[in-house]
Formats: C-alpha cells, structure tokens, sequence
C-alpha cells in the first residue's frame, strides 16, 4: 500500500510539473509555497520566489494595464469566502519582462480548521487574443467597406444624377437664351453655375471612386494601377520603384496597405497641388517599406494634423496601427511631402520612431 501511494504521489508531482499550464501553490497569507516547472519558466525558480507574495512575482494586471493591488487581488477574494473562482482574465509579466495574456483559475483547498491553499491555474491566452484580435479587425473591415460601397452607390443614385440632370438642364438654358442680347447678363451667370456644377460632379466621381474600393489583385499591381489612373486623371507624373520579392502578405495587410497608399495619393490630389509623385516599394527580409513623395506646395505636419476636421493624417496613421505598422510624414510649406510607411510580419519588430527621412526635394518636372 505505501509503495502505492508512493507511485500516485510521484504521478500527481509529475503531472503538474509537465503541464503546460503553470501552476502556483499559496498558503493563507498569499504567499508562494510551490510553482511547477511551466510557472517556474515564466516567473524564475521557485527557490528565489519561496514564501514571496504572489503579486511580486506575477505582477497581475488588468487587461488594461492597471496593477491589481494586493486589496484587489482574486487570491484575497478566494481566502476570505472560502470559495473557488474561474477563468479571469489578466495580464502576467514574465522574468524576461513579457507581458501576457492569461486565464487564471483560483481553486480553495481546505487544509484543516484553521488552514488552506489556494491553486492557481495560468493558461497562456495570448495567441487566442491576437486570432481575435485579428477576428474583430478583419469584421471591422469588411463592415467599413460595405459601408463604404452603399454610401456610393446612395451618392451615384442620388446626388450623382440629380448634379448631372441640372447641369444639363442649364445647358439647355443657356442655348435657348443665347441669340437674346438682354439674357446676355443672365448666361454669364448660367455659365459660371454650369461651371461649378461641372467641377462638383468631377469631384463626386472622384470620390465614388475612391469610396468604391475594391482589391482584386496583388498589392503591388494595385498601387501601379491606382497611380496610372491617377495620371490619366490629373495629368500628375507618378513614378513607381518597386524592390520587393512579390511574396504575398496576409490578406488584411494588404488591404489595409492599399487604402493607404490610395488615401496618400487621393489626398495629394485634392490639396498638394503636385505634378509629380514619386513611389518606392522595398521589402527586406520580414520588413516592408513605402515611400511616396510628391513635389507639391507642402504644409505644417503639426497644423494639419490639429487642425479640426481634418482627418486625413490621423485615418492613415490609423490604418496603419491596425497592421502593426508605423506611418511618418514630413513637410515643409513649399517643399512638398514625404510619407513612409513599415510595416513587419513581426509587428514588435517595427521601430516606434521611423529613420530621418530624405527631404531631398523632386524636380517639377521630368
């Protein structure tokens, strides 16, 4: 019989030492009495952490971020009401300073009358966090762009045709009037609507363009189409580098790249007022750079990125978070822009402050 028990004891030692999970033992004042070999990886060796309170060595934060003090700690809840709780979760920092997500269970083991433990259950939830993550980014994305699609359609059904029916009914106006000398005062007039409302329906068009967004290729023959048509469009030199081994990036990626490279240039066209655009695609290793420069008017980064009702900077910097990139932009009133984008299929990989950009300024023209 004691060679039998013996055997249980040294299978249930086993058992918890090769878990995935970690597993940490606290007596009644909270404090540290075992940690399995999972636990001991993330935390250190159970000798340097014996009778040390739990939250020194864990260091239990909200999903948040915000520290959980020891009168707001799970493992104090467990000891007063003598009861169980599962699956919280929280952040953890490893020895090596890692954050992680976790789902804890905290189970009450009574020891005798005035005595118990607590066991605390560690599962990592990290990857489980970045899949959804990633879930919610992607729904997030494909609700925008269906968004996105009926806001043009709605435009392109309503206020597309009725600017074209007006515009042509005053060109009809103004033809019918043209032999009468006394209308000529009232077809100036006719003109200069005729005039405006030309202007307003090619920047609906240009619009709907924009807001019907749709990627049906890869990203790199993507920004080449997206810069011919805005050639034909505006007359506006782009030119388009690529180094870049053609490898394709997750789906999302892409098409998040591509609305901003689309976003960059729409907003070129409409305020820079450039007749040259100049695109550089490199990609190194797990890295992927875009610089797109333009030699338009420029502006203050600061003013625009401030200035009330301006969107434009902060959505690219935006999308590009969304990624695990980083966007930078530089300009100077009449020195054009440069924007750069990086990105990383190891997002923690990515520098928070982008290298000094080359400000040499392009030529206006060829």
């Amino acid at each position: 019989m004691k060679e039998f028990y013996e055997s249980e004891r040294n299978f249930f030692q086993q058992m918890f030492e090769r878990a995935i999970d970690a597993y940490i033992v606290l007596n009644k004042d909270l404090k540290i009495t075992y940690m399995n070999h999972t636990a001991r990886e993330w935390f250190g060796e159970i000798d340097a952490w014996r009778e040390a309170f739990c939250g020194d060595v864990v260091h239990c934060q909200t999903e948040s971020g915000v520290s959980m003090s020891s009168t707001h700690c799970l493992g104090c809840v467990v000891r007063d009401l003598h009861t169980s709780l599962g699956d919280r979760q929280m952040m953890v920092t490893k020895k090596n300073g890692d954050t992680i997500s976790v789902s804890i269970s905290y189970s009450y083991i009574p020891v005798s009358d005035d005595d118990m433990r607590i066991l605390m259950s560690l599962r990592d939830i990290s990857v489980q966090k970045r899949w959804e993550n990633e879930r919610l980014v992607n729904e997030t994305l494909r609700f925008t762009l269906e968004e996105r699609e009926r806001i043009a359609r709605d435009l392109h059904d309503t206020v597309a045709q009725n600017l074209a029916y007006a515009t042509m009914q005053l060109k009809l106006l103004r033809k019918a009037q043209k032999d009468v000398p006394e209308a000529k005062d009232l077809n100036d007039q006719l003109q200069a609507i005729t005039e405006v409302l030309d202007d307003s329906i090619k920047e609906l068009r240009n619009s709907l363009y924009d807001l019907n967004f749709e990627l049906d290729t890869d990203l790199i023959d993507f920004i080449r189409d997206v810069a011919a048509k805005l050639n034909a469009r505006t007359g506006i030199t782009v030119e388009t580098y690529v180094s870049e081994d053609h490898t394709p990036w997750p789906k999302r990626i892409e098409v998040q790249l591509a609305r901003i490279v689309q976003e960059i240039l729409t907003n070129i066209r409409k305020h820079a007022q450039a007749t040259r655009v100049v695109i550089h695609i490199e990609r190194v290793k797990e890295h992927l750079s875009i610089r797109i420069r333009d030699n338009g008017r420029g502006f203050i980064v600061e003013e625009a990125e401030n200035r009330k009702g301006h969107y434009g900077l902060r959505s690219i910097k935006e999308r590009c978070r969304l990624i695990g990139g980083q966007a930078a932009v530089e300009s100077e009133p009449g020195k054009g822009a440069v924007w750069r984008i990086v990105i990383s299929a190891d997002p923690s990989q990515v520098p928070l402050v982008l290298p000094q950009i080359n400000r040499e300024p392009l030529r206006t023209s060829m």
